[in-house]
């Protein structure tokens, strides 16, 4: 009885899981970018993660037949339940391939529904981000901008998440507006070298309202955001070592403050192990410097730091 009612359904997730199409997805893939899915797929235990909110997006129907679907422009906002390590996490992430995941009202209201989630089930929540900011049309059409504390239905949910769930945003591309946001309001964040760059507005809105030339990596570039202003946590190499820095990061984390972290034995050390040069390494004059990282590896687990890259690198 409901057969085509279940193929209608088929069919829109078919238009829905084409992202951009597949010029748009060429392209990304041309600069050297995955899709928001394929970030996803490469972070999550693999057939772990699902999607919500799949159908949500644009449509347009059939002239002749109004209520037939013709399209549907997704909302390009990815979101839904994954594993990573076998633990359970909300994960969200942008889809650059759609009107460069321009953030409108639908991409807001998912917003919400997603953090809301994330809190309800007491799950981390990771966000992939890669997107241009406000989107130029819709603000056209309402005739204003709106603010996060205007606009947005879980303004007070990321606030109250902080103190609850392990929050972790990583770049991938231009990330401008409620994207910049997202990569400071996080517990720990990371972005790709030369592929990501963090700024409230890009190098076209400098240039117009002070009348400077910058290239995007002079005014949100990784050296500029993990060395000198602390906007950004980590860099990374790569989309793949981003994505790992996420679940090591999280690995130390319980999955809430409910819970505790879960207990793990080191493989690769001895809990014998006494290290000799911990009794000189501290010099009895106060006025001489010492090794603090070098401590902090001689004490700890052998290969279990996990540091920033706001200062030099780690030994060892």
């Amino acid at each position: 009885m409901w057969r085509r009612e279940i193929e209608e359904l088929k069919r829109r997730k078919k238009i829905a899981y084409q992202l951009g199409g597949e010029k748009n997805i060429a392209k990304q893939h041309a600069h050297g970018k995955m899709t928001v899915r394929e970030r996803i797929d490469l972070l999550c235990d693999p057939e772990t993660f699902r999607e919500r909110g799949v159908l949500a997006g644009a449509p347009t129907y059939d002239e002749q037949d109004k209520t037939r679907l013709a399209d549907l422009v997704p909302c390009p906002f990815v979101m839904g339940i994954g594993r990573i390590g076998g633990r359970r996490i909300a994960v969200h992430g942008d889809d650059f391939t759609i009107k460069g995941a321009s953030v409108g009202r639908m991409y807001k209201s998912k917003g919400a529904y997603f953090v809301k989630m994330a809190r309800s089930l007491k799950l981390p929540m990771v966000r992939l981000i890669e997107g241009a900011g406000g989107s130029i049309r819709e603000i056209l059409e309402i005739g204003y901008t709106e603010l996060p504390s205007s606009g947005d239905e879980c303004a007070q949910d990321r606030v109250e998440v902080m103190s609850e769930i392990p929050v972790v945003s990583a770049g991938f591309g231009s990330v401008a507006g409620l994207g910049a946001l997202y990569m400071v309001q996080s517990h720990f964040s990371v972005m790709v070298r030369e592929k990501a760059h963090v700024f409230v507005g890009g190098p076209p809105i400098v240039k117009s309202a002070f009348g400077e030339d910058m290239t995007k990596e002079e005014l949100g570039g990784y050296r500029l955001h993990t060395r000198l202003t602390g906007v950004v946590d980590n860099d990374a190499v790569d989309e793949k070592d981003a994505l790992d820095q996420v679940g090591r990061f999280l690995s130390y984390l319980p999955s809430n403050v409910w819970e505790m972290p879960e207990q793990k034995h080191a493989e690769l050390d001895n809990p014998e192990r006494r290290e000799e040069d911990l009794v000189s390494i501290i010099p009895k004059d106060i006025r001489k410097p010492y090794d603090m990282r070098k401590i902090l590896r001689l004490v700890l687990d052998n290969k279990s730091i996990f540091a920033d890259h706001r200062s030099r690198p780690w030994p060892g």
